[in-house]
C-alpha cells in the first residue's frame, strides 16, 4: 500500500464550489463592466457638449422673467487708416434689464460712451420701458447736453480726458453761428431742452403708421413676435441642433461655469432652410413680404421685378409682373447665406453652470459678429460685440405711470416755440 503522504490527506476541492466559484467571479466581473462602461457612456452623453448646450437653451425658454445686466459695443472689425480719422472708435451700452414675461412688460437702462483718439467719453442714459406694445423712453440732462454738442460740432474726443462724463452743469452748448444768432439758437436749445429731459416719453409702435418704416421692417418684426414663444423657441433649438449648424466644444471652466465655444456651419444651412419653410413663423414672414410687396406695387405703375437679395447685391429682373418672394430654401437664397455666414465670422460663448446629475442652464454668454449692410447686402466693417449675464435677483420692472405721448410732446415743443418766436428768443 501506498505510503501515507508526510503532509495529512491532501484537501480535495469540493465539486460545487469548483463549479460557483467561476460563476460568481464572471458575473461580479460583468457586472462591473457594465457600471463601468455604462457608466463612463452616461457621462461622455451627460456631458456632451451638444447635448449640454441643447438642454441649457431649452432650459432656457421655461424663464419667463429674468433680470440680466448687458454691455453692448459696435466698433471697426478691423483697424484701418480711414477709422482713425474719425472722432470716435466705438460706441458702447451698458446696464441692466428686467422683463416679466407673463405680463410682457420689461423696462432697464443703457449708459451710452464713445471712444475716440484713446478717450472715452459718457455721453449720458436712456431710460426704456416696454409694456403691452407701447415703448417709454427717457433721456437724462447729460445725453441731451452731449446731443446738441455733437450736432453743432462741438464736441471734441481729443480734448476730452480718459473717462470723463459731460457733466449736467455744463455750460449752455456754444455753436458757430453769427453773434446776433447765437442767443436765439441756444434759447431754442434749451427750449427742446427743458422739454425733453428726465421725461417719460411714450411710442405707441401700432401708431406710428405716419412714420415711413419699410414693411419688411414690420415684418421682421412679426417673425420676432413669433419667435418669442416658447414653442416656437423650442422648434428652432430642434432645427438648429438637428441640422448640425452649431459647432459646439468644450473651451474649459471659469468658476462654477464650463465655457462652449459656439461657431456657424456654412455648409449645413441648407438643411436648416428646408426646416425652416415647414414652420409656421417662417410661413406668416413670407406671406407678409408678399403683401409688402403688393402694397409697394400700388404706389409704382411699372410692373412689379422679382428682385433676389445676393452676394453681389439686390438683382431685380424685368418684364412680367409677380409678387413672388424668393423661398429661404432656393438654391440662390442658400448661397447668399452662406456667403454671409462665412463672412460674418460669427463666435459666441456660453458660460453653463450644472452638473451631470442636475439642471443645465446658461449664466452669461458673449457673441462677436460683423453687421450687416443692408444697401450693399454684404458685411460691413462694423463689429458687434454683445455680453449678457443673468443676475440671480427677482427682475425690478417699472412701467411709467404718467408718460407724455408723442403727440402730445410735439404739440408742446410747438407750442413753446411759437411763444419763443413771438418773444423774439427764438431763430
Amino acid at each position: 500500500s501506498p505510503a501515507p503522504s508526510p503532509f495529512g490527506q491532501a484537501a480535495q476541492p469540493s465539486a460545487g464550489r469548483s463549479k460557483k466559484l467561476p460563476v460568481k467571479i464572471i458575473i461580479a466581473i460583468s457586472l462591473a463592466l457594465v457600471l463601468i462602461v455604462g457608466g463612463t457612456l452616461a457621462f461622455l452623453h451627460l456631458t456632451n457638449p451638444d447635448r449640454v448646450v441643447r438642454e441649457a437653451l431649452e432650459a432656457d425658454t421655461d424663464q419667463s422673467d429674468r433680470a440680466v445686466k448687458y454691455a453692448v459695443e459696435v466698433g471697426p472689425s478691423q483697424p484701418s487708416p480711414a477709422s482713425g480719422e474719425l472722432d470716435w472708435d466705438s460706441i458702447k451700452l451698458q446696464g441692466e434689464v428686467g422683463w416679466l414675461g407673463q405680463k410682457k412688460q420689461g423696462s432697464g437702462t443703457a449708459n451710452i460712451s464713445i471712444t475716440g483718439k484713446g478717450k472715452t467719453t459718457k455721453l449720458g442714459e436712456v431710460g426704456l420701458a416696454t409694456s403691452q406694445g407701447k415703448l417709454y423712453v427717457k433721456f437724462d440732462n447729460t445725453l441731451v447736453h452731449s446731443y446738441f454738442q455733437a450736432i453743432s460740432g462741438n464736441m471734441n474726443l481729443a480734448s476730452q480726458s480718459t473717462e470723463q462724463s459731460i457733466s449736467e452743469d455744463s455750460p449752455d452748448v456754444k455753436v458757430n453761428t453769427p453773434n446776433d444768432q447765437s442767443g436765439q439758437l441756444q434759447g431754442l436749445i434749451k427750449t427742446i431742452a427743458d422739454v425733453l429731459v428726465n421725461r417719460w416719453i411714450e411710442l405707441d409702435l401700432s401708431k406710428l403708421d405716419n412714420i415711413s418704416v419699410d414693411r419688411s421692417v414690420q415684418c421682421s418684426d412679426k417673425l420676432m413676435s413669433s419667435l418669442s414663444k416658447r414653442e416656437a423657441k423650442l422648434e428652432m433649438i430642434k432645427i438648429l441642433m438637428e441640422s448640425k449648424f452649431l459647432n459646439i466644444r468644450n473651451a474649459g471652466t471659469e468658476g462654477d461655469s464650463t465655457i462652449y465655444q459656439v461657431t456657424l456651419n456654412a455648409d449645413a444651412w441648407a438643411k436648416v432652410a428646408k426646416k425652416l419653410e415647414d414652420t409656421a413663423a417662417y410661413k406668416d414672414l413670407h406671406k407678409c413680404l408678399g403683401e409688402a410687396q403688393t402694397d409697394s406695387k400700388s404706389f409704382d405703375e411699372t410692373p412689379a421685378k422679382k428682385c433676389i437679395n445676393g452676394p453681389a447685391g439686390t438683382k431685380c429682373g424685368g418684364g412680367a409682373s409677380t409678387n413672388e418672394i424668393e423661398k429661404v430654401s432656393s438654391d440662390k437664397a442658400i448661397n447668399s447665406v452662406k456667403q454671409s455666414i462665412k463672412q460674418s465670422g460669427f463666435s459666441a460663448k456660453l458660460w453653463v453652470k450644472g452638473s451631470p446629475i442636475g439642471k443645465h442652464r446658461i449664466a452669461k454668454y458673449n457673441i462677436k459678429t460683423k453687421l450687416f449692410d443692408k444697401q450693399k447686402n454684404i458685411t460691413s466693417d462694423y463689429q458687434l460685440d454683445l455680453t449678457v449675464e443673468r443676475l440671480d435677483k427677482r427682475p425690478n420692472v417699472t412701467i411709467p405711470s404718467d408718460p407724455i405721448t408723442l403727440d402730445k410732446l410735439q404739440g408742446s415743443l410747438a407750442g413753446l416755440l411759437s411763444t419763443s418766436l413771438s418773444s423774439g428768443q427764438s431763430l
